[in-house]
C-alpha cells in the first residue's frame, strides 16, 4: 500500500514539474494573449507560466513583457525564443537586443539571445542596443498598443 501511494505521488510530482517547461506554440493557429494577433513567426514566440500554472502564449517579447507588468501576481516563469537557434530561453537569463534588423511582429524589434556576447555581436553587426531588464520594462510600460482583456483567473 505504501509503495502504491509513493508511486502515485511520484507520478503527480513528475507531471507537475513537466508543466514548468515551455510548451510548443502552433504558429498560425494560436493568438497572442496580449495583442490577440496570430502567432506567426517562431523566432519571436514567447511564453509565461502563471502563478496558477497556466501557460500563456505571446507573439513577441514586448507583448510578454507588457502583459507581465500588468499582472497582480508575477508569472512563475517566462520564456523567449533564441533569435538564432529558436530554442527556448529563460527570460531571466536571456540577453535582449533592440535592433531594426529584428523586425519583431509588434515593431519594437526585440530579439533574445542565449548570452550577452551573442546579443552584443548582433547589435554590433546590425545596429541597435542591448536592453537591461529595467530598460525593457520602461520601454513596454509606455507602449501604446491596446492589450486584449486578459488576466489570470
Amino acid at each position: 500500500m505504501k509503495r502504491t501511494i509513493f508511486v502515485v505521488w511520484s507520478l503527480v510530482f513528475v507531471a507537475y514539474c513537466k508543466g514548468d517547461e515551455p510548451r510548443a506554440i502552433e504558429s498560425g493557429r494560436e493568438s497572442c494573449a496580449f495583442c490577440r494577433m496570430k502567432i506567426a513567426t517562431s523566432e519571436f514566440e514567447s511564453q509565461a507560466l502563471t502563478a496558477t500554472g497556466r501557460h500563456v502564449h505571446f507573439d513577441s517579447i514586448e507583448c510578454l513583457s507588457a502583459w507581465a507588468l500588468k499582472q497582480e501576481t508575477p508569472p512563475r516563469k517566462r520564456w523567449v525564443k533564441d533569435f538564432e537557434t529558436r530554442n527556448w530561453l529563460d527570460m531571466n537569463t536571456a540577453s535582449i537586443a533592440r535592433s531594426d534588423a529584428a523586425h519583431s511582429p509588434m515593431a519594437l524589434n526585440l530579439a533574445a539571445f542565449a548570452d550577452t556576447p551573442k546579443a552584443a555581436a548582433f547589435v554590433k553587426k546590425n545596429g541597435g542596443e542591448l536592453l537591461s531588464t529595467r530598460a525593457l520594462e520602461k520601454l513596454v510600460s509606455g507602449w501604446s498598443t491596446k492589450p486584449a482583456s486578459h488576466n489570470d483567473p
